[in-house]
């Protein structure tokens, strides 16, 4: 089974994000569909809490060495509201 790895990192939650929360905790809580808009927003999975997720690929050099796989990333350019960085393996 192969690995996937991915990083991103995350702003903080602004207004429209806070209303979009709400109106998806709602729905969530109604038990109803959350519209699309919503979903959109957050890319169709759950909102964590933590903000919204910026992609920091261009920010991120892959590096492997036999077994090894590493990531550098540039933190001198990642974006000045990012607030969080996550890494994520799946199988």
């Amino acid at each position: 089974m192969a690995m996937s790895s991915n990083v991103c990192g995350f702003r903080k939650p602004d207004e429209k994000y806070n209303k979009m929360k709400a109106v998806y905790d709602t729905c969530v809580f109604a038990n109803i569909d959350v519209p699309d808009e919503v979903n959109d927003f957050f890319g169709w999975v759950e909102p964590n809490g933590i903000g919204i997720e910026v992609d920091l690929d261009e920010f991120v050099i892959e590096d492997s060495i036999d077994t090894i796989e590493s990531w550098t990333i540039a933190v001198d350019d990642i974006p000045n509201n990012v607030t969080h960085i996550r890494f994520s393996n799946s199988y």
